[in-house]
């Protein structure tokens, strides 16, 4: 009873001592936090005192940045920099930027000299010097609060994921295909987008996101996954020429982080800060030491019972107690075995089974039911082995039992086996102080699986690369060859050993141009992908290949550079095929370009694929900007639904069309081509047209002009034969007066004396033999002008004295037929280079048409103006009976007369107007009229500018006479 007393009391008191032990533990643990707020701060040093820092920051970014009503700035970041400021007797000048990529390139630019809090990176260490971090937090997932089916970073796949737009969080997920991922310009809408049920969760760095959630009072409702996705440590980032300045604030860094006055900046700004070592850390901590505890004294106490049990047996009160205490600890140290997850199997000395979990025994149905205290673990595993649960043990039992039970007692090295289901054990097997054995059994069924998965794409993997026609490579992390697939060899006939271990530099420049060559290196350098490289390499036994290399640089998880991984294609028959077809090309480019004729091709869309010099010439365009282009593409609506119809004709009967088209040159002229097309055919289906375009222009406007001859002269016949009908009664009616006078005079039957009576009818005469002169003298005119022989004598004219004597002349018709005329002209107008007397023709031939045309009590209107661009300018207008439209054609023609003989109303030849244009177009002028039946008619008469003597001077007074 003695022993047992001391035993319990030995047994209480290690229990004692060891909850003394996790109590000190935890003691410590909770004052890890507080430690270093305890230590003193030193004195940074005086490098830097007294002189101004320029800091840049961004104007918004809470709870580290941020501006005050007056726009200066505030925040973590602020407060920290200005503490530690103060602390070296400098001061801070800020340059505040819009955002982060603003201070990223004034940073660049050297305007800074420090950017307080920025996120510690490789890449920025490269460029940039680090204090000590001035805090760590955690990038993490933050989902709607009872959202409990997202538990790591894994959950996401499938999911909406809000993240803000060049934060951490973008970075780190902006390559994942399995997600949605969201981006938004701030963290206010990422917030309310998942709030609201827009998306599943947000990435973002914690306590910045927890700061703005219990800013706008939804903390409660938003939950963060206690696994962060990363860890960030932020520092003030130094000019990396400013060594003293960063000694000098990496040490006052040192010195005021984790202080009471650093916990009350940080308290500030984000509330009360979470240690490490939270209530529920503490907890999980504390019960998984007391677990412990419990199974070690557990054991120790089942030990001490089982040696007490044997010293007490004639007891049956002793045993009694040591069987309750051996219960006590039996059941303790069962339930702690219960609760590890792999199976647990305790052997004694003498190989016995002493104590193992359930899943020990479900790993091994078939030898469950002797897994029982005192079972030998020889027959355990004979068991086993009988019921055919161990595969490689089929047909040599004995063998591999004493295998396994050679490995057993040597215990220390971990086996993996397959068993007759198809799973997967890991055994792994130590001795206990005593000599006994303790075994761990854990299902990697699946991790085997993977391995599996993985060994058979690595097999996949290596068939391709052997079978392609290309080769793969690598580089490391300093940009030197690290591997080179079996087909580089054989495809460039470079042993592998050349290039290995080599950087591209140190192998030597490639047979490239020097630009190309500096692009790739600077990829190289910059860490970016690139593809289509192409260099070329002379073979040792002649000739040249060529290669083309890409690549995709390799990130790990932080970002942090790893190298490249590449391809490389032997693409000499692509560039012998691409030399025959340029060679090819040229031949047929230098046959096109020397064909006196416009020649192209089209595709089956009746796109440009080739144009020849002559083609370009023509038309004035440029093979580039043709080529791909149709019709539409090129030319007006209207001109190339023309175009478009005659290929559409090609495209759908694929045989030859030959066309006389009228096409627009460059200058604005037409130009007449012959133009055939031809259908271009590969292996009997067509692929395209062709078409050869021959100017006939010359021709084609000799054609036109003879048949214009041929129809001028047949008009001139038939108007000539209408002349010689309406003369028979222009040239009758005066003859018969002549005669019919002239008979009475000689017959004297009105009395010899009657003097006033013969005047009147020798004036009579006189009239109708002037009016026949005229006739004659117009025949006369047309006639000379069709021969050819009146040529103008050009001579300097004063107009307004032209003008005067016309109007002199034509005042007295003007006066018998009661009209008046108005003739507006300017005194100073220049001479004019013209024949004076046609001059006054075309003048008194227009007037008079207006006179004899227009109803007594009208007005006929002569109006001269010059410009320097127009040239000289003559207008008639009268207010008569006017031309229909349909018959001015027939006034301007020689002969030409509206009405018939039967119907005539005015006498006259019909070669006024026609006289007045071809006189007209002698000078090199132009001669149009405008008519309206019934409103009167307008002749516009225009000479040159050239013709003009003498500039033209700013207008006097107009002179402006009326006769009537």
């Amino acid at each position: 009873m003695l022993r047992v007393a001391v035993a319990m009391i030995t047994g209480r008191r290690s229990i004692a001592t060891c909850m003394l032990g996790v109590a000190v533990v935890l003691s410590v643990i909770l004052a890890a936090g507080s430690m270093s707020a305890a230590q003193a701060a030193k004195d940074p040093g005086a490098a830097v005192s007294g002189r101004t820092i320029v800091a840049g920051v961004p104007a918004h970014w809470p709870p580290h940045y941020d501006l005050d009503a007056e726009g200066r700035p505030k925040g973590f970041a602020i407060d920290i920099i200005e503490e530690i400021a103060d602390r070296i007797g400098a001061k801070v000048e800020y340059r505040v930027f819009q955002d982060f990529r603003s201070v990223s390139e004034a940073w660049g630019g050297g305007e800074i000299d420090i950017i307080p809090n920025s996120g510690i990176t490789p890449e920025r260490q490269k460029s940039a010097l680090f204090t000590e971090p001035i805090e760590t937090f955690a990038v993490s997932i933050f989902v709607r609060q009872g959202q409990s089916n997202i538990k790591n970073l894994g959950d996401l796949a499938g999911r909406k994921v809000s993240v803000v737009e060049r934060n951490i969080g973008h970075r780190l997920l902006k390559d994942r295909r399995d997600l949605s991922l969201m981006v938004h310009p701030d963290l206010v809408k990422a917030l309310f987008a998942l709030l609201s049920g827009e998306t599943d969760a947000l990435v973002f760095p914690k306590p910045v996101l927890l700061q703005a959630a219990r800013s706008i009072g939804v903390e409660d409702v938003i939950t963060t996954l206690e696994q962060p996705v990363k860890t960030i440590e932020r520092g003030i980032r130094v000019q990396k020429h400013r060594a003293e300045l960063h000694a000098t604030l990496n040490e006052a860094v040192a010195a005021f982080v984790n202080t009471p006055e650093y916990w009350a900046i940080y308290r500030k700004w984000y509330g009360a800060p979470t240690p490490f070592w939270s209530t529920q850390r503490v907890i999980f901590a504390s019960l998984a030491l007391i677990l412990f505890v419990t199974v070690v004294m557990a054991w120790w106490r089942y030990r001490s019972v089982m040696r007490l049990n044997l010293r007490l047996q004639l007891s049956l009160s002793e045993r009694k107690l040591v069987e309750d205490d051996l219960s006590q600890a039996r059941t303790q140290l069962v339930e702690a075995i219960e609760a590890i997850s792999e199976g647990f199997v305790l052997y004694d000395v003498d190989e016995r089974l002493v104590i193992c979990n359930s899943k020990y025994r479900q790993m091994h149905p078939d030898a469950a039911h002797l897994m029982v205290p005192g079972a030998r673990f020889e027959d355990v595993v004979r068991a086993a082995v009988e019921d055919g649960r161990h595969p490689s043990a089929v047909g040599r039992t004995e063998e591999w039992i004493g295998e396994r039970l050679a490995a057993f007692r040597r215990a220390g090295e971990a086996r993996e086996l397959r068993v007759s289901d198809g799973r997967w054990f890991r055994y792994s097997e130590r001795k206990t102080r005593d000599g006994g054995t303790v075994g761990i059994r854990a299902d990697i069924t699946r991790l085997k699986k993977t391995e599996e998965s993985l060994g058979q794409s690595e097999a996949r993997f290596r068939d391709f690369a052997t079978s392609a026609s290309d080769w793969l490579w690598e580089m490391d992390e300093h940009l030197r060859f690290s591997f080179l697939s079996e087909r580089f060899t054989e495809a460039t006939g470079v042993a592998e050993e050349r290039w290995l271990g080599k950087t591209s530099q140190e192998i030597g420049k490639l047979d490239i141009d020097d630009e190309v060559w500096r692009l790739l290196q600077d990829d190289l350098q910059h860490h970016r992908p690139f593809r289509g490289f192409v260099y070329s390499h002379a073979k040792s036994g002649g000739g040249e290949s060529w290669f083309s290399i890409a690549a995709t640089p390799v990130f790990d998880e932080d970002g942090q550079f790893m190298g490249y991984r590449g391809t490389g294609s032997d693409i000499s028959l692509q560039k012998r095929t691409e030399f025959l077809l340029r060679e090819s090309e040229q031949r047929l480019t230098a046959i096109m370009d020397h064909v006196p004729a416009a020649l192209f091709l089209k595709d089956r869309d009746a796109r440009y694929l080739l144009i020849n010099k002559q083609f370009e010439d023509w038309f004035g365009v440029d093979q580039q900007a043709v080529i791909g282009k149709n019709a539409y593409d090129l030319y007006p609506e209207e001109r190339a639904k023309v175009y478009a119809d005659g290929d559409q004709r090609m495209l759908d009967h694929w045989q030859v069309i030959s066309d006389n088209v009228v096409i627009p040159s460059p200058t604005g002229e037409d130009k007449h081509y012959l133009l055939t097309k031809f259908p271009i055919f590969n292996a009997g289906e067509p692929v395209g047209f062709g078409g050869v375009m021959n100017d006939v222009t010359e021709r084609t406007m000799a054609e036109l002009a003879l048949r214009k001859s041929e129809n001028r002269a047949e008009m001139a016949s038939r108007a000539k034969s209408e002349f010689l009908a309406n003369m028979s009664h222009e040239l009758r009616t005066p003859l018969n007066a002549v005669i019919g006078f002239a008979e009475i005079i000689r017959s004297v039957s009105f009395g010899p004396d009657n003097t006033e009576k013969t005047r009147e009818y020798a004036k009579d005469i006189y009239d109708s033999g002037q009016h026949l002169l005229e006739l004659i003298n117009d025949i006369l005119d047309i006639s000379k002008i069709e021969l050819g022989s009146k040529q103008p004598i050009d001579a300097k004219v004063s107009v307004p004295k032209t003008i005067d004597s016309v109007l002199a002349l034509i005042r007295e018709r003007a006066r018998d037929a009661s009209l008046s005329i108005v003739a507006d002209y300017n005194d100073n107008l220049p001479q004019l280079r013209v024949e004076t007397r046609k001059l006054k023709q075309i003048l008194l031939n227009l007037l008079s048409n207006s006179i004899k045309f227009t109803h007594p009590g009208g007005e006929v209107t002569l109006t001269v103006s010059c410009h320097q661009d127009e040239g000289y300018i003559f207008q008639v207008a009268d207010t008569g009976i006017g031309i229909a439209p349909e018959n001015i054609a027939t006034a301007l023609q020689p002969f030409g007369q509206i009405n018939s003989d039967l119907n005539r109303i005015h006498t006259g030849t019909g070669l006024g107007l026609p006289l007045a244009r071809e006189f007209v177009e002698a000078h090199d002028g132009t001669l149009e009229l405008r008519s309206e039946l019934g409103a009167g008619t307008t002749v516009t008469v225009r000479f040159p500018a050239d013709r003009i003597v003498a500039p033209v001077t700013p207008e006097a007074s107009p002179t402006i006479s009326q006769l009537t």
